[in-house]
């Protein structure tokens, strides 16, 4: 509510940068309590009374009889809400009233049991209306000027009729420059058809809209902003204008760091109101009347109007206003009313009057005196003052953050509907209350401090818990602004309160969730980093800078391209420049550097990272895969492996099923002839079936000992256990035993093995192959041929590395074999064996597993033969190196 000092000062046409004008008179005016005391009055009234302004301070207005009507008046009014009297004023000490048309405000006092009330007399129609709309929007203003929001009253059409200070923090244009502006010339270009929209809306019986849209700060920069639309409707419904609450919604803010409080004065009001007097005779008769009484009931001039009995006249008879002033002679008392008055020519007015009878000396009533004032426009005016009252309400309810006035008591005096819901009370049951009413002691403490700290330095910006409605502890911030009447000194605290619980929350959880994630980033085995476009590390976790061997604040010397092996760095290159080009790229490997002696695999995924869609560097993880790599080899190798077993087992059942079977049937067929007919067969036949027989036996036994050999290699359960042996020690000892073999075919056997080599390989297996190779040379040579062992000690490259080896040869001068042979020696699926000189059989799998023994030994099996012209079998063992 304005200050009662502001409202006697009276402004004479000063115009002030923040948009608000007013050039009317000062009036006379009287100051006083709800009991009837006066408590100041001016110069004015004093003057027109006779009395001492001095005299009159202090002293009862209510104890006057002829002021008891205006203390019916005054019983029972609002608060707040501005009201007229018209009738009889006499001052204390004065020898007669006043017939007074009063314009009078009632509002609660601060520090006393008694409301206080203040009355402009003789104030002119035009005044009144006037004076009834800047109070009824003082409680508007005070409520703009201390909000955040930006508050506006406009047009359907979007002409602004009232705007806050605010705005011009808004927008950057000062009220001047915005007044001489077009309606939507603030608004972005774009966006005007929006604005219109949402008054369109408005206009066609919408209550509430709301708009986003850009406004142009007179900077140039676009600000956007959201309007909560409201519209202010007459008594009919009809709408007649547009609230507008406008929120900056560009950069959130928890609120304004200030409510600044306008300190300008408002100017009084009015000098003279608009009063018809007549005076009349007992019936009736008009004996004088001045010409604004002709103007009130629109008479042509004062002989026709003295012509008229007010008693009988139509209109007034119609009004009700000639029964009042017959009761007021019947009655012999002052009568007051109001009534709709239609003239004549069919005008309608409204009408305030009083009729007092004038006594003659005997005490008998002659005459009465007629008051009557048109108060048209100030019916109007109070409509529309209820209208603006309206949107008072509806604006300080739109905003959404609570608002609350506090007096110098600490005293609760205005919550808007935000602040009552926080509160969780009735607003009756908080208006007049302090804070030790409704929070705990501990809290009230607080608040009564800052409070104290806003009385004391004039503002306060402060965070704080409260207690909320539904219980809840609740993180707000205050803005306190301290505001201070100039005439009596009093002191009020404007604030508002915004709830940052949610906030407080997130940023906590927000905290929380960045330090976990910068320990996962900073403890993680991966390489975690980003770079710029160039592929300079800007950031590194742990474990890439203990990789690099650096710290983080060398971290601007070293590029992505230090992971690569110089043979990598191209297509290292290459990648990054496909990944600026796309966006993103698959997966990719590079080979690092060797440290310690060891270079690994790493696997590296990478992105782009934008900053308003602008390229700015890139984030990467690289993931040493060298052992994966390495385990998803050693798969592959197993699969293979698994494969040719399960090969090699159908190839080992399919021998078991046929070729071990078959020579059990030779022995069991020969035994049984041997058997059935030994008393008929000749010695010689006997002698051939025994060797027959032994002969099967010897080959089953062969056959039996490389299924078992091949069975345990395959399964693991024959140990390779290398050891330093004399090779040409071991080419004899194979030799010997297949001597009698050899001689039989008069095969000369020939071991050229330099005795000094020395080779480091399984015993057992050495001997394997030896036996083997012989054996098929013996086979496939004819009589009087010749083998040949011989050593040569050759190096082979073996990842990178040369490694010596011993490569052992057997060659014959046997049959030989074609090209076509040769790709069959070594098939799994498909063992190849074919007879020998002398119609030796066999069953292919001595060269297999001669192949897998030399396999173990890390070696390979070649042959080198040619039909006719003898075979070469070769294989490599390893050197013993002392």
């Amino acid at each position: 509510m304005k200050q009662e000092s502001d409202l006697f000062t009276g402004m004479n046409g000063k115009n002030h940068e923040d948009g608000y004008y007013c050039n009317l008179p000062q009036t006379s005016f009287i100051y006083f309590d709800s009991n009837g005391t006066i408590l100041d009055c001016c110069e004015r009234l004093c003057k027109n009374s006779g009395v001492s302004r001095l005299d009159l301070l202090g002293h009862n207005l209510f104890e006057i009889k002829d002021n008891q009507n205006l203390l019916k008046t005054i019983q029972g009014k609002d608060l707040a809400k501005p009201f007229l009297f018209e009738g009889m004023l006499r001052l204390p000490g004065a020898n007669s009233g006043i017939q007074a048309l009063i314009c009078l405000y009632r509002f609660e006092n601060q520090g006393t049991n008694a409301d206080q009330i203040v009355g402009f007399i003789d104030l002119t129609s035009s005044q009144n209306e006037f004076i009834r709309a800047m109070m009824t929007s003082d409680h508007f203003r005070i409520i703009a000027e201390n909000s955040a929001d930006a508050i506006s009253l406009h047009e359907l059409n979007g002409k602004l009729i009232y705007m806050s200070p605010s705005i011009v923090k808004l927008n950057g244009y000062s009220s001047k420059e915005i007044g001489q502006m077009e309606t939507f010339d603030t608004v972005f270009p774009d966006d005007i058809d929006l604005v219109k929209d949402a008054l369109h809306e408005i206009g066609n019986g919408h209550d509430m809209t709301k708009v986003k849209y850009r406004l142009v700060h007179k900077s140039g920069n676009l600000i956007w902003v959201e309007s909560t639309c409201q519209s202010v409707n007459d008594k009919s419904g009809k709408p007649y204008a547009v609230s507008v609450v406008t929120r900056n919604i560009n950069i959130p803010k928890l609120i304004e760091d200030s409510l600044k409080l306008s300190e300008e004065k408002y100017r009084t009001l009015v000098k003279y109101l608009p009063t018809g007097i007549l005076l009349l005779n007992t019936s009736g008769e008009i004996l004088e009347v001045n010409q604004a009484l002709l103007d009130i009931l629109g008479s042509p001039g004062e002989e026709p109007t003295r012509s008229i009995n007010l008693f009988k006249f139509e209109n007034l008879v119609n009004a009700g206003i000639s029964a009042d002033l017959m009761k007021c002679i019947q009655d012999r008392k002052v009568i007051n009313g109001q009534a709709e008055y239609i003239s004549k020519w069919g005008k309608k007015s409204y009408l305030l009057y009083s009729a007092v009878p004038v006594y003659d000396s005997t005490g008998e009533i002659t005459q009465v005196i007629g008051n009557v004032r048109d108060v048209t426009r100030i019916k109007r005016a109070e409509e529309k003052s209820q209208q603006q009252i309206d949107f008072l309400n509806i604006v300080i309810n739109t905003i959404q953050e609570p608002f609350f006035v506090k007096d110098e008591h600490h005293r609760w005096i205005m919550l808007n509907d935000a602040a009552i819901q926080m509160m969780g009370h009735p607003r009756e049951e908080l208006i007049g209350k302090s804070d030790y009413e409704l929070y705990p002691k501990k809290q009230a403490d607080i608040f009564w401090e800052k409070d104290s700290c806003v009385f004391e330095n004039g503002s306060d910006v402060n965070e704080e818990t409260i207690t909320w409605s539904d219980g809840s502890e609740r993180t707000i911030i205050t803005n306190k602004q301290l505001y201070t009447e100039s005439n009596t000194g009093k002191k009020y605290i404007v604030g508002t309160i915004h709830d940052i619980s949610e906030i407080k929350d997130t940023l906590v959880k927000l905290g929380e969730s960045e330090r976990k994630y910068h320990d996962l980033f900073d403890n993680a085995n991966d390489f975690i980093f980003t770079t710029d476009l160039n592929g300079v590390f800007t950031n590194a976790n742990k474990a890439l800078l203990s990789r690099l061997n650096i710290k983080q604040e060398e971290l601007g010397d070293f590029s992505i391209y230090s992971f690569c092996k110089p043979d990598t760095i191209e297509y290292a290159r290459a990648v990054t420049a496909k990944l600026m080009e796309d966006g993103t790229i698959d997966p990719f490997e590079i080979q690092t550097p060797e440290v310690d002696g060891k270079s690994v695999t790493l696997e590296i995924r990478a992105r782009m990272i934008y900053e308003k869609e602008i390229a700015v560097g890139i984030q990467g993880i690289a993931r040493d895969v060298s052992e994966k790599k390495l385990a998803s080899e050693k798969l592959e190798k197993v699969n293979k492996e698994l494969h040719e077993l399960n090969a090699s087992k159908d190839k080992f059942y399919s021998i078991i099923a046929h070729d071990l079977k078959n020579p059990f049937n030779s022995l069991i067929g020969f035994s049984e002839l041997l058997l059935e007919d030994f008393d008929e067969l000749s010695k010689d036949e006997m002698r051939d079936y025994v060797g027959i027989i032994r002969n099967t036996a010897r080959n089953s036994l062969i056959l039996l000992e490389n299924l078992l050999a091949w069975s345990r290699l395959q399964t693991g359960r024959m140990v390779y256990n290398p050891a330093n042996l004399v090779l040409a020690n071991e080419v004899d000892a194979t030799t010997t035993v297949l001597y009698s073999l050899a001689y039989r075919k008069k095969i000369e056997v020939d071991n050229m093995v330099d005795k000094s080599i020395q080779v480091k390989a399984d015993q057992n297996m050495l001997l394997s192959i030896l036996h083997n190779l012989l054996m098929n040379a013996i086979k496939f040579t004819p009589q009087s041929g010749k083998i040949t062992i011989q050593c040569n000690l050759v190096s082979i490259d073996i990842e990178g590395s040369r490694v010596e080896k011993a490569e052992i040869s057997v060659t014959d001068t046997g049959i030989g074999m074609s090209a076509e042979d040769q790709a069959k020696l070594f098939s799994l699926t498909k063992p190849f064996t074919m007879p020998g000189t002398e119609k030796e059989t066999g069953t292919g799998l001595g060269l297999l597993l001669t192949k897998e023994m030399v396999e173990k030994h890390g070696g390979i099996i070649k042959i080198k033969s040619q039909p006719g012209k003898g075979s070469t079998f070769s294989f490599q063992v390893p050197v013993f190196v002392p």
